[in-house]
């Protein structure tokens, strides 16, 4: 399966192996949601992907296409923006998370690597290599860092060795460790920096603590000091913004009164589902000399009950709403499935275009974005169109749904 970057780029490319059947049923629908919300996330970085069930097949596609491919499980997210990518050079064959497994060979943790594809395809394209236990075998013994990430089984790299030895097991990533040592390539671990760019949903153990930890977070706690968006979003009218609504976050919103026009009667209408959020807008803003508002409401819980908020006296043309990212969210993705983000944003979509269709209703990012082609998401919202899963590509994992 492949989904389109919503910008071009042929050095990169993203590759999810789709192991969610390797889940119980719980995790199973948080990786699911993750690794939907994962689509969306990379396509809006510029990065193509792609989604099968066969690692060594992802990898001989991308390969003829791109110079690197980041291979993760279904249950690795991409966390803080992009620092994962953007702390990767080109000076490696393999980054990943190398492990010493004694008695067996090394192998590469599933859960995510880099690989350079240009040395990949000079390899020959090997197979990367599942895990074999009980499968005797004879290996050259890698030279390793005495240092480790971790533990005592996490080294910072591995180079070739000379000294050969019978190994009891193969672990995953094993053929590929095993070939690019036997040709001269050094084996990196992933520095901190790009470990803290990523989380990773274990099979073997519940770890969705991490999940509701982070929505808690997000729910009371966390108060964006920024916001998303341009403040050039499409407006076919020259009067002023008579009123806007928006979340509570960061000051952009003032910048896009100043760019699109204001006057004494502009209504600001703040709203967020965290009370701290509106809390740290009224202090913001208790000294600017405009009319203000502020709503607390959970708008994916109920997306119709905004546009009852909206002064009936503004004239539409006028009204500009701002949803951000608010439906494509990773605070609260992995607990909230595709299909129902989709449906509050069709609600919240049509129950702006019943009752004021002629006004501007803005997005950073739609639920399914990625999933479904990148498009327009801003403009009056009358021509905004509703997302259709039925007639979308979905991934793998929903096949069963």
């Amino acid at each position: 399966m492949f989904y389109k970057g919503k910008e071009s780029c042929t050095d990169l490319c993203v590759c999810i192996i789709d192991d969610t059947d390797q889940y119980k049923p719980w995790m199973r629908e948080l990786v699911k949601n993750t690794a939907d919300y994962t689509i969306t996330n990379v396509t809006g970085f510029g990065y193509d992907v792609y989604i099968g069930r066969d690692e060594h097949l992802l990898l001989k596609q991308a390969a003829s296409l791109y110079k690197k491919a980041v291979v993760i499980s279904a249950g690795t997210e991409f966390i803080n923006g992009r620092q994962f990518f953007d702390n990767l050079n080109d000076d490696f064959f393999i980054l990943g998370h190398i492990l010493d497994m004694g008695d067996g060979y090394y192998g590469l943790h599933y859960q995510c690597y880099v690989i350079n594809l240009d040395l990949y395809t000079k390899l020959g394209s090997p197979n990367p290599g599942n895990t074999e236990m009980l499968s005797a075998h004879i290996q050259t013994v890698p030279v390793r860092s005495a240092e480790n990430i971790h533990d005592d089984y996490t080294p910072l790299w591995i180079k070739p060795g000379t000294i050969q030895t019978m190994y009891k097991n193969k672990f995953h990533g094993w053929r590929l460790i095993s070939s690019g040592l036997e040709a001269g390539y050094k084996i990196s671990a992933f520095d901190q920096t790009q470990r803290d760019g990523k989380h990773f949903l274990y099979r073997d153990v519940d770890t969705s603590d991490w999940i509701y930890k982070r929505y808690n977070y997000c729910l009371a706690n966390h108060i964006f000091d920024t916001s998303t968006g341009s403040i050039e979003f499409p407006r076919p009218y020259t009067f002023p913004i008579s009123h806007l609504v928006h979340p509570a976050a960061g000051m952009n919103w003032l910048e896009k009164l100043k760019h699109h026009g204001y006057n004494d009667n502009t209504k600001v209408t703040f709203f967020d589902y965290n009370e701290n959020a509106l809390e740290a807008m009224y202090q913001k803003t208790k000294n600017i000399n405009l009319k203000f508002d502020f709503i607390h409401i959970d708008i994916i819980a109920e997306p119709e009950s905004l546009i009852e908020k909206i002064d009936s006296t503004h004239e539409p043309a006028g009204v500009v709403i701002h949803m951000s990212n608010i439906f494509a969210y990773e605070g609260t993705a992995s607990l909230m499935p595709l299909r129902y983000r989709v449906q509050q944003e069709n609600l919240l979509i049509k129950s702006v275009q019943r009752l004021m269709p002629i006004c501007i209703l803005d997005f950073d990012q739609r639920a399914a974005e990625g999933i479904v082609p990148w498009r327009a998401e801003t403009g009056v919202a009358k021509d905004l169109m509703l997302t259709d899963l039925s007639t979308s590509n979905l991934p793998l994992w929903h096949t069963y749904d």
